[in-house]
């Protein structure tokens, strides 16, 4: 089984479970939708810090990799932080408001919709020979 369909299918049946548990709960709500605004903070701080390091390191030859300074890497740290929170803060803030304002149509459209492209998804990679 290919990685993605492998990933794919248990983390889509470990957000239904949490999904669930979040429906009883205005607590477990926050919780969920924090770890949600950490992960979102975290996947969009990486691609952002490694499209600043290509910009540096194109245009003026300094970089990550060969950053041998601990200030110049503690100034790499302090940036990833930084943009980590302000991508957090923001998506804390989107789904705060898409919490209470998500119609019930739209709720039944995303319960239907995420699992038939997580199927087709899984059944084009199951059915797909392996390139070697």
């Amino acid at each position: 089984m290919e990685s993605a369909a492998g990933l794919g299918l248990p983390l889509f049946f470990l957000v239904l479970v949490f999904y669930y548990i979040a429906s009883f709960s205005a607590i477990a709500k926050s919780i969920l939708i924090l770890l949600a605004s950490l992960v979102g903070g975290f996947l969009l701080a990486c691609p952002s810090i490694l499209l600043f390091d290509n910009f540096t390191y194109t245009i003026f030859k300094v970089g990550i990799v060969n950053s041998f300074s601990i200030w110049r890497k503690i100034l790499y740290l302090t940036l990833f932080g930084v943009l980590n929170i302000l991508f957090l803060r923001k998506i804390y803030a989107l789904l705060t408001v898409a919490k209470d304002k998500t119609s019930p149509k739209t709720r039944l459209f995303l319960s239907i919709a995420f699992p038939t492209l997580l199927s087709l998804e899984f059944f084009s990679l199951l059915f797909t020979s392996p390139t070697n």
